[in-house]
């Protein structure tokens, strides 16, 4: 019987101007995306093989059923979605080009998903039959109700033997270093597998690092970044990814994952970025699969590294290629050459 992965995080609609380099105050050309953290990890592990569900909230509109039907067309089950009356969690993206960065702007106050309370006789409801539940640091920043959220679900995961699959995702523009170290520390006992970056042990945990002028420096930092990490918690693995970034458009793309055998680290990716979105929860979603099917942790780490580098490649939140297409790319086959 196939492992049912559970998420929960907030759906939603992303809008970013039509032509790559063209700002949002000087067009009137838009297009529209669904994501969110969760959601495309869950959408990832869907294409990659796994039973996901989504436990989310969408309003009672036409926007929320687009919404749902685009998860559906993953695979995702949407039956745990609520539909309340309230607003769509919208954010604002615009893409970097050379060394003008990309930027997000979130309009997400208020909205359906952050205003809902999961009752614990729901969260029994909702998580019974799951093997694992994908929780994010995005999620708590949106509110009260999503912070009790959080905590409850977290407490009856524990009860079922549901394992925590918790990636940082720490956003300065959603709450503070405090208000998130405060929140996190409650959790991270309970955590199973965790992911995250230098830049979350840095921002949070105040984590000295040298001076970084490259892709080796940066590699040798999350390595010992790493190891501060496993003191926070008793975690069964610990995933890392690394972003050498040269400018906008050039990246190097790496991770590292810890497992009982030890630390592996994956080979760099030179990457010529697209989308600069959803790149990281490609690599949890990448590492959870290999994790799941029990491969060693050289396969697991390269696996979810060009998961992460094929992701940017291409427009959309979500990775959207399958196992035999990763592992085509990474086996460096066809090296961008034309398939016919």
């Amino acid at each position: 019987m196939k492992k049912l992965i559970a998420s929960y995080g907030e759906i939603l609609l992303r809008i970013s101007p039509q032509n790559h380099y063209d700002l949002i105050e000087q067009t009137n050309l838009f297009r529209t995306f669904f994501g969110g953290s969760e959601v495309n990890v869950s959408c990832s592990l869907s294409l990659l093989g796994h039973s996901t569900k989504i436990i989310s909230v969408l309003p009672n509109n036409q926007l929320g059923i687009a919404a749902k039907k685009n998860m559906q067309q993953f695979g995702v089950n949407t039956s745990n979605i609520f539909f309340e009356n309230g607003r769509m969690g919208t954010y604002y993206f615009q893409h970097g080009v050379s060394n003008r960065g990309a930027e997000v702007i979130y309009d997400r106050k208020n909205s359906c998903f952050s205003n809902k309370l999961i009752t614990e006789d729901e969260w029994v409801d909702v998580l019974k039959h799951s093997s694992h539940l994908i929780l994010s640091g995005i999620t708590p920043a949106l509110s009260e109700f999503c912070m009790t959220n959080i905590l409850n679900s977290i407490k009856i995961a524990k009860k079922l033997k549901i394992k925590i699959v918790f990636d940082f995702n720490y956003r300065r523009t959603l709450w503070t270093k405090d208000q998130a170290s405060k929140f996190i520390n409650k959790i991270i006992q309970d955590v199973d597998i965790v992911f995250g970056n230098l830049g979350v042990m840095v921002d949070l945990y105040d984590f000295k690092t040298n001076s970084i002028k490259d892709y080796i420096q940066l590699e040798k930092a999350t390595l010992s970044a790493s190891k501060a990490l496993s003191d926070l918690g008793n975690f069964e693995q610990i995933g890392m990814t690394i972003r050498n970034q040269i400018n906008a458009n050039e990246n190097v793309l790496g991770g590292l994952i810890k497992t009982s055998d030890g630390v592996f680290l994956s080979k760099p990716i030179k990457t010529r970025i697209i989308d600069r979105i959803g790149g990281g929860d490609a690599f949890v979603a990448g590492a959870l699969h290999g994790i799941i099917n029990q491969w060693k942790g050289n396969k697991i780490i390269n696996f979810a590294a060009n998961a992460y580098s094929i992701t940017q490649t291409f427009l959309g939140d979500i990775n959207i290629m399958k196992e035999n297409e990763i592992f085509k790319i990474s086996s460096h086959e066809n090296q961008g050459h034309l398939t016919r």
